[in-house]
Protein backbone atom coordinates (compact mmCIF):
# COMPACT_ATOMS: atom_id res chain seq x y z
CA UNK A 1 0.00 0.00 0.00
CA UNK A 2 1.17 3.58 -0.56
CA UNK A 3 3.08 5.45 2.13
CA UNK A 4 1.37 8.11 4.22
CA UNK A 5 2.84 11.54 4.82
CA UNK A 6 3.92 10.35 8.30
CA UNK A 7 5.64 7.29 6.78
CA UNK A 8 7.58 9.59 4.45
CA UNK A 9 8.48 11.93 7.33
CA UNK A 10 9.75 8.92 9.29
CA UNK A 11 11.73 7.67 6.30
CA UNK A 12 13.22 11.15 5.75
CA UNK A 13 14.25 11.74 9.36
CA UNK A 14 15.52 8.18 9.87
CA UNK A 15 17.75 8.41 6.80
CA UNK A 16 19.23 11.67 8.15
CA UNK A 17 19.83 10.09 11.55
CA UNK A 18 21.55 7.06 10.03
CA UNK A 19 23.63 9.25 7.74
CA UNK A 20 24.70 11.89 10.26
CA UNK A 21 24.90 10.20 13.65
CA UNK A 22 27.86 8.20 14.90
CA UNK A 23 27.75 5.42 17.44
CA UNK A 24 25.51 5.98 20.43
CA UNK A 25 25.08 9.74 20.05
CA UNK A 26 21.56 10.05 21.41
CA UNK A 27 21.83 13.84 21.70
CA UNK A 28 22.59 14.07 17.98
CA UNK A 29 19.56 11.89 17.20
CA UNK A 30 17.34 14.17 19.27
CA UNK A 31 18.80 17.28 17.61
CA UNK A 32 18.08 15.95 14.11
CA UNK A 33 14.59 14.76 15.01
CA UNK A 34 13.60 18.03 16.65
CA UNK A 35 15.01 20.24 13.86
CA UNK A 36 12.64 21.75 11.30
CA UNK A 37 12.20 19.35 8.36
CA UNK A 38 14.47 20.46 5.53
CA UNK A 39 16.60 22.71 7.74
CA UNK A 40 18.49 20.12 9.80
CA UNK A 41 21.85 21.32 8.49
CA UNK A 42 21.06 25.03 8.28
CA UNK A 43 21.99 27.21 11.25
CA UNK A 44 19.09 29.51 12.02
CA UNK A 45 18.83 32.41 14.39
CA UNK A 46 17.70 31.15 17.78
CA UNK A 47 14.50 33.18 17.62
CA UNK A 48 13.56 32.23 14.04
CA UNK A 49 10.39 30.13 14.03
CA UNK A 50 7.80 29.22 11.41
CA UNK A 51 6.33 30.70 9.31
CA UNK A 52 9.50 31.04 7.26
CA UNK A 53 10.05 33.20 4.20
CA UNK A 54 9.20 31.85 0.75
CA UNK A 55 12.91 31.49 0.01
CA UNK A 56 13.51 29.30 3.06
CA UNK A 57 10.38 27.25 2.36
CA UNK A 58 11.56 26.64 -1.21
CA UNK A 59 14.91 25.47 0.18
CA UNK A 60 13.10 23.15 2.60
CA UNK A 61 10.86 21.70 -0.12
CA UNK A 62 13.87 21.06 -2.39
CA UNK A 63 15.92 19.37 0.35
CA UNK A 64 13.07 17.09 1.41
CA UNK A 65 12.25 16.16 -2.19
CA UNK A 66 15.90 15.48 -2.97
CA UNK A 67 16.32 13.27 0.10
CA UNK A 68 13.20 11.27 -0.78
CA UNK A 69 13.80 11.08 -4.53
CA UNK A 70 12.96 7.51 -5.64
CA UNK A 71 11.88 6.67 -2.08
CA UNK A 72 8.20 7.65 -2.06
CA UNK A 73 6.89 4.16 -2.79
CA UNK A 74 7.00 1.16 -0.45
CA UNK A 75 10.11 -1.01 -0.49
CA UNK A 76 9.84 -4.42 -2.10
CA UNK A 77 10.80 -6.54 0.90
CA UNK A 78 9.45 -9.81 -0.43
CA UNK A 79 12.81 -11.54 -0.76
CA UNK A 80 14.83 -9.72 1.88
CA UNK A 81 16.40 -12.12 4.30
CA UNK A 82 16.07 -11.55 8.01
CA UNK A 83 18.68 -9.23 9.43
CA UNK A 84 19.30 -7.75 12.78
CA UNK A 85 21.89 -5.03 13.03
CA UNK A 86 23.48 -3.82 16.20
CA UNK A 87 21.74 -0.76 17.60
CA UNK A 88 24.41 1.90 17.17
CA UNK A 89 22.05 4.85 17.63
CA UNK A 90 21.74 4.49 21.36
CA UNK A 91 17.92 4.41 21.34
CA UNK A 92 15.48 1.56 20.94
CA UNK A 93 13.15 1.05 18.00
CA UNK A 94 10.10 1.83 20.15
CA UNK A 95 11.71 4.97 21.57
CA UNK A 96 12.54 6.10 18.02
CA UNK A 97 8.89 5.58 17.04
CA UNK A 98 7.65 7.62 19.97
CA UNK A 99 10.09 10.42 19.20
CA UNK A 100 9.07 10.44 15.53
CA UNK A 101 5.39 10.63 16.46
CA UNK A 102 6.04 13.53 18.83
CA UNK A 103 8.13 15.33 16.21
CA UNK A 104 5.47 14.75 13.52
CA UNK A 105 2.87 16.41 15.73
CA UNK A 106 5.14 19.46 15.94
CA UNK A 107 5.81 19.81 12.21
CA UNK A 108 4.64 23.16 10.86
CA UNK A 109 1.85 23.26 8.24
CA UNK A 110 4.25 23.89 5.37
CA UNK A 111 6.34 20.84 6.28
CA UNK A 112 3.26 18.65 6.48
CA UNK A 113 2.13 20.01 3.11
CA UNK A 114 5.43 18.94 1.49
CA UNK A 115 5.16 15.40 2.90
CA UNK A 116 1.49 15.24 1.88
CA UNK A 117 2.41 16.23 -1.70
CA UNK A 118 5.01 13.46 -1.81
CA UNK A 119 2.51 11.01 -0.35
CA UNK A 120 0.01 11.90 -3.05
CA UNK A 121 2.66 11.39 -5.73
CA UNK A 122 3.45 8.00 -4.20
CA UNK A 123 -0.26 7.08 -4.20
CA UNK A 124 -0.48 7.93 -7.88
CA UNK A 125 2.56 5.77 -8.71
CA UNK A 126 1.14 2.93 -6.62
CA UNK A 127 -2.22 3.08 -8.40
CA UNK A 128 -0.52 3.00 -11.80
CA UNK A 129 1.53 -0.02 -10.71
CA UNK A 130 -1.58 -1.81 -9.44
CA UNK A 131 -3.42 -1.17 -12.72
CA UNK A 132 -0.64 -2.81 -14.73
Amino acid sequence: RPLSSFNLFYRYKRSLVLEKVGDGAKDDVLRILSATAGLEETPLEANQQPPFSDEINTLRRNRIREALRNKITPNDNGKRRHRKAANSLGISFSEMGKLMTTCWKGVDPFGKEVFEELSEEGRHIYRVQMDE
